[in-house]
């Protein structure tokens, strides 16, 4: 049976690797911690869920170096959102969809 100390020391957010081809290789997105995915939607209501700011700031939670840190940190944000719209809107439909986000992964989770 479960018990607190399994829980937390589980290894429980998945993974995926895209690939970027514009910066010439690929890269891993992991599933949001929910203390990430707090202050995701937090930001996401505050302002518009489509602006360029929300769109930074979930590439910047999602991807992730070789060893589950986070590549981007929030200082990068802003260096971030000057790089082509293609591989961000690439890495942030992955983040959407690997985080069950938007209107899919509500139907998603009802049915589990």
């Amino acid at each position: 049976m479960l018990n607190k100390d399994l829980i937390l020391k589980a290894v429980d957010l998945k993974t995926e690797v895209i690939e970027v081809p514009e910066w010439g290789d690929s890269l891993t997105i992991t599933e949001l911690s929910g203390a990430d995915l707090e202050r995701w939607q937090s930001k996401a209501q505050k302002t518009n869920a489509d602006s360029a700011a929300t769109l930074g700031e979930l590439v910047a939670l999602s991807v992730i170096n070789q060893d589950g840190s986070r590549m981007f940190g929030d200082k990068d944000i802003k260096a971030l959102l000057t790089k082509s719209h293609k591989p961000l809107m690439r890495i942030y439909n992955a983040a959407i969809k690997v985080n069950m986000l938007g209107e899919d992964g509500a139907a998603e989770l009802e049915k589990n």
